[in-house]
């Protein structure tokens, strides 16, 4: 039985985490309602909005998972303000060994402003940290 219920809850996270990459996914389009006239941030794109990126500062490994060897990825939905900065950043998924150095990480970057009809407005996307222990 219990098994049964770890595996009905890895469907439902499997499945939320494929809605929430959809939104990512969605385009560089903005949504009803957003846009530069309302304040509200548009979805874009992460491939879209990596092309923006200015500065990165790759995420600290934690100490106790580089000794262990653990590896792992979080997902992040990141609000960048008109100016290009990282206004918030939440965890989406993720091991929560890493999760804290991927949004203090995130928190630093830098991005172009992002133009919708000649205007910077701010932007919603999506952010994927990896963890892997390079060969």
């Amino acid at each position: 039985m219990f098994r049964a219920m770890i595996f009905a809850m890895r469907k439902i996270y499997a499945v939320l985490f494929i809605v929430l990459m959809s939104v990512g996914i969605a385009g560089a389009a903005p949504r009803p309602g957003g846009g530069s006239g309302s304040g509200q941030p548009v979805i874009v794109a992460s491939d879209v909005m990596r092309q923006q990126l200015i500065y990165v500062e790759p995420p600290a490994y934690p100490s106790t998972a580089k000794s262990a060897g653990t590896t792992g990825t979080v997902v992040l939905s990141v609000v960048v303000d008109a100016t290009g900065k990282v206004a918030s950043c939440a965890v989406v998924s993720g091991p929560a060994t890493f999760t804290s150095a991927a949004v203090a990480a995130v928190n630093n970057w830098t991005y172009k402003p992002y133009v919708v009809n000649g205007s910077a407005v701010p932007v919603q996307t999506t952010v994927t940290v990896a963890f892997s222990l390079g060969k």
